[in-house]
């Protein structure tokens, strides 16, 4: 009942951020919620001064739904498996909640010539954790972009040199680069679906999200390769059903989670062993 419990702590009021301080949300969860979409578009709506971090216990928890929900909380996320210490995965949260950090990042990209960055909001810049910007660039001199934000209650300005990969640089340098910031925007257009908001473009995110992929070469949730293989050919005209198993997650029984499973191994070993 995660989304219940979300519903009740999340709010958009931001009070406490005019005395120069946020509310922290630590979420412990395995994750297993058919909700997905509907929990971090819930935490996207609500985004205030509230920072969600997120703790997914477990060896069968949804990466997915951790990983969204603590990125759209604008916090942290980590595992902890069962046979894994607790201490070792909790400590970092509790050490990115402590430490003084920039909130409400931004760079003025367009005095320096940087476009398309992504992405394009950034989340609160911390102590050991950096901020990956994919974004493309306009001539190829050395410049000067200026992070601004809030500490505490006071503004603050820093100044950050940038160069520009250079011209020399070899064609498959710059493919690779492309693709990264195509990855990226991918990444971001995907979240924007989320919300459930159309793109800058005027596209919808399915349709931003093919025409890139398909620009860049790319797999993605809309487009993907397709293998051909000619080597055996069917007797008879017509289609062959194959049955595949299909290993289900860690002490998850697939007769009460899987619709029509019933008489399924219930485990890996007993996938393993045909028990």
């Amino acid at each position: 009942r995660l989304l219940e419990a979300l519903d009740a702590m999340l709010f958009g009021d931001r009070e406490l951020e005019s005395v120069g301080r946020r509310q922290v949300l630590m979420v412990l969860t395995d994750g297993l919620s058919g909700d997905e979409g509907r929990i971090v578009k819930l935490a996207h709506d609500r985004r205030g001064v509230q920072e969600i971090h997120c703790l997914g216990i477990g060896d069968s928890t949804n990466r997915f739904l951790i990983d969204e929900l603590a990125r759209a909380g604008d916090g942290t996320s980590g595992m902890v498996l069962l046979a894994e210490s607790v201490s070792g995965q909790v400590a970092p949260a509790i050490d990115a909640i402590r430490t003084a950090a920039v909130v409400n990042p931004a760079f003025d990209f367009a005095a320096a010539g940087v476009v398309d960055a992504v992405p394009s909001r950034l989340p609160t810049l911390r102590p050991g954790r950096p901020i990956v910007i994919a974004a493309r660039w306009e001539g190829d001199e050395a410049r000067e972009i200026v992070l601004s934000g809030t500490v505490g209650l006071s503004a603050v300005e820093v100044p950050i040199a940038f160069t520009p990969p250079t011209a020399e640089r070899g064609d498959a340098d710059r493919r690779a680069l492309s693709k990264v910031w195509a990855r990226a925007t991918i990444a971001e257009m995907s979240e924007v679906g989320r919300r459930g908001e159309a793109l800058a473009t005027g596209e919808t995110a399915l349709e931003g999200i093919r025409r890139t992929a398909l620009e860049h070469g790319l797999v993605s949730p809309l487009t993907s390769f397709v293998a051909v293989d000619a080597s055996e050919a069917l007797d008879v005209p017509g289609t062959r059903t194959i049955r595949q198993a299909v290993p289900v997650p860690s002490d998850i029984d697939p007769a009460t989670t899987i619709p029509g499973a019933n008489g399924l191994p219930r485990s890996r070993e007993e996938i393993a062993t045909g028990g």
